[in-house]
């Protein structure tokens, strides 16, 4: 079976994951992290600069973009009402189903994983190139297939789960599309994080489904693009 249990998926996101640059979802964490909005200059659940609901906030800041070498507070995710809205695609991880890749797992390298993704293999529809194609309703190009921690906090504000750490996982409690602004989601969601040549990670966004999963790249499953920024 693919189903991995919620505490070993966590113990083994280091050893899992072929070849990753990000760090683990526990030394992602950061004191005084997402919890605390006091001084966010967007709210929870808000519109972001991309159009976007933000979803996440670390004052200290990550490690983003293409190289890692910018830093960013925020995530957003794609909305989809609106001006240029998402529609959910469900795909393959990629054209190539069955060569490593080189990603991480930490929030901040969703970006990196995706065009080292989309670098391997361009084809169109599938998971990394959907994401990268989408420009939301302020024509950004920055968007992107979100990481596993960042899929982990985009599952727990769309459940309307208590933020306690970054390596809190995601589970079945609260409902779907409880949190400020969610949009729809249902489902499971590719991760940009490979777990080995030919499987990557998804989360189901469905509770009474189990909640995380290594499945075959060559699989179809949901895609909703996310951007960091700030």
């Amino acid at each position: 079976s693919n189903y991995i249990a919620p505490t070993q998926f966590y113990a083994t996101w280091r050893d899992t994951v072929s070849g990753g640059t990000g760090s683990s979802s526990s030394s992602s964490s950061s004191a005084g992290s997402s919890d605390d909005w006091s001084t966010a200059a967007y709210t929870f659940g808000g519109t972001g600069p991309g159009g976007g609901n933000v979803f996440y906030y670390r004052p200290s800041g990550f490690a983003c973009g293409p190289t890692l070498a910018a830093t960013c507070k925020y995530l957003e995710v794609a909305k989809t009402t609106g001006t240029a809205a998402w529609i959910d695609r469900f795909a393959e991880w990629s054209g190539n189903t069955t060569t490593s890749v080189t990603t991480g797992t930490a929030v901040g390298t969703g970006y990196q994983n995706t065009i080292a993704i989309v670098t391997d293999n361009s084809t169109a529809n599938r998971a990394g190139t959907y994401t990268r194609a989408y420009r939301g309703p302020n024509n950004l190009d920055d968007w992107f297939l979100p990481s596993l921690d960042e899929l982990n906090q985009l599952c727990k504000w769309q459940r309307g789960q208590a933020w306690v750490s970054d390596a809190t996982l995601c589970n079945n409690t609260g409902s779907n599309n409880s949190g400020p602004g969610t949009p729809a989601f249902s489902d499971g969601y590719w991760s940009s994080s490979q777990s080995a040549a030919g499987t990557a990670s998804v989360i189901s966004f469905d509770p009474t489904v189990s909640f995380s999963l290594t499945l075959d790249k060559g699989g179809f499953n949901g895609v909703r693009p996310i951007r960091a920024f700030g």
